[in-house]
């Protein structure tokens, strides 16, 4: 898990090339020429429409996450090159890497965001064309 600039499909929608927050994301799949699939990690519970998985408070710990309740969001991603766009984690000097998933709970996220998949609802980001 990385801090990310992470840029949601409805800030896109809007025109951002950015995202408005940077926020802890999850690395769901690594590809072959340095291209990466990120999930957003949230504070905010689902909004209607969206899909996502709460982070028990036992992961959130080993992960390096803060205690409040987070979710990973797996009905929206973006797909983009691994490394321009991650960013320092604030007071963990120059920091990027909040930790790894436990396997279960990672199997967990992968299990839903492929169901998502295969249902064809998921909303991607391509972020692979625009410079970081």
């Amino acid at each position: 898990m990385f801090r990310y600039d992470y840029l949601w499909a409805r800030e896109e929608a809007s025109g951002n090339r950015r995202g408005l927050k940077q926020r802890p994301s999850c690395v769901i799949l690594a590809l072959g020429a340095g291209q990466a699939v990120y999930l957003a990690i949230s504070h905010e519970p689902p909004r209607e429409g969206q899909v996502a998985v709460e982070i028990p408070p036992e992961v959130r710990t080993i992960a390096g996450l803060d205690g409040a309740r987070q979710w990973v969001v797996v009905s929206e991603f973006n797909f983009d090159r691994h490394g321009p766009r991650l960013v320092a984690i604030p007071g963990r000097r120059g920091q990027k890497r909040y930790g790894t998933l436990p396997p279960s709970f990672f199997e967990e996220v992968k299990s839903a965001f492929l169901a998502q998949r295969k249902a064809g609802t998921q909303k991607k980001v391509d972020r692979t064309k625009d410079a970081a």
